[in-house]
């Protein structure tokens, strides 16, 4: 379980969602509910993750669910933010857009009394790219500002590819074509060094 917990970023930046979720699932099953719970939290997280990116968002919200309940049992306040993140992205992609703001708000509290800067950075991104769809260019905007700065200080390859694109979007809407070719330009770059 620890195993399998440690390697989901793995599965999940390499695009091995199927791979990742078979493993995941496969341990969570074969071991009892109290078994290395912290290692529980994390794995239940994974499963969340993998799940939004097959679009299977009901599966995903019940592993996030019980990610978050299991997180806060244990007062695991880092499982608990990426719970509550994963909860945000579903509602996200859900069109549940106050849902979604409320989740990436807690999330991003409980990440900066952390001091969790790549969580912090990929929150801050999510809650930008919410802006986008909701047509608050502005907001997006700012998010953006704020949230390229914490990705580039956290080195988190993720992050960044996640601000570059809300920059990206932040640009064409306001004409900017230069700075959407520079952003994109730089995305594309690196998420072909993380192979993502």
């Amino acid at each position: 379980l620890r195993l399998s917990a440690a390697l989901g970023g793995v599965w999940f930046i390499r695009g091995h969602f199927t791979e990742g979720q078979r493993w995941l699932k496969g341990t969570l099953e074969n071991s009892s509910a109290q078994a290395a719970e912290p290692a529980r939290a994390k794995a239940l997280v994974y499963c969340g993750w993998l799940a939004w990116e097959q679009g299977d968002y009901e599966q995903s919200k019940r592993f996030s669910e019980e990610a978050l309940t299991l997180s806060r049992k244990l007062g695991d306040k880092a499982h608990t933010a990426a719970a509550l993140y994963s909860l945000g992205v579903a509602a996200t992609i859900e069109t549940e857009f106050e849902r979604a703001l409320a989740l990436l708000e807690q999330a991003r509290s409980l990440q900066r009394e952390l001091g969790d800067m790549v969580g912090l950075a990929r929150t801050t991104a999510m809650l930008g790219l919410l802006a986008v769809v909701q047509g608050d260019h502005i907001r997006a905007q700012a998010l953006y500002e704020e949230g390229l700065p914490l990705a580039r200080e956290a080195n988190d390859g993720l992050a960044m590819a996640y601000a570059l694109c809300l920059g990206t979007g932040a640009a064409l809407v306001r004409g900017d074509h230069r700075q959407v070719r520079v952003l994109c330009e730089e995305g594309v770059k690196l998420s072909l060094q993380m192979d993502y």
